[in-house]
């Protein structure tokens, strides 16, 4: 964070930095209790449904597959978010630094998952930083396949309804 206030030489655009520091951190942190409660609350809608069925499942059971599957859900989104928009993410935090939070966090959720699924032979510090490297060089070789191609097809989100 010290590196972002380096250059503002004015106290009011200091405490400008640390008000965005500061809202970033307390809407993650706040974030903590919303999942918590979006868990609980998905867990007791399936476990009625259970129920209707009339399935002998205890609520518990129900409840860890409810959060296996957020978080599943979770990596997933990270592992793509990280394998496509790393660099990208990793470029807007120059300019919007409390984008920086949430880069690190992606990556972070990536590389942690990653590393005790795989078990490599290397220690944390390395294979992060080769799990960087690889999906930003991943991102480059899409990046010049779009440009080879002329279409950026591959790079855009769709978003679809099921219906």
């Amino acid at each position: 964070m010290a590196w972002h206030l380096q250059g503002l030489r004015n106290p009011a655009q200091v405490a400008a930095q640390m008000h965005n520091v500061g809202v970033t951190l307390a809407v993650a942190l706040g974030a903590g209790p919303g999942a918590l409660l979006l868990t609980l609350l998905g867990a007791r809608k399936r476990l009625q449904k259970v129920q209707e069925q009339r399935i002998p499942i205890s609520f518990l059971t129900v409840l860890k597959a409810t959060l296996r599957g957020h978080l599943a859900y979770t990596y997933l989104l990270s592992r793509h978010l990280t394998r496509y928009y790393t660099l990208p993410l990793l470029l807007t935090s120059l300019f919007l630094p409390p984008m920086l939070l949430l880069t690190c966090l992606l990556c972070g959720i990536v590389i942690g998952v990653d590393y005790q699924r795989l078990k490599p032979h290397v220690g944390l510090g390395w294979f992060a930083l080769f799990s960087l490297l690889d999906d930003c060089a991943y991102e480059v070789g899409v990046v010049w396949g779009c440009i080879k191609n002329k279409t950026w097809k591959p790079l855009l989100p769709v978003i679809k309804k099921h219906t």
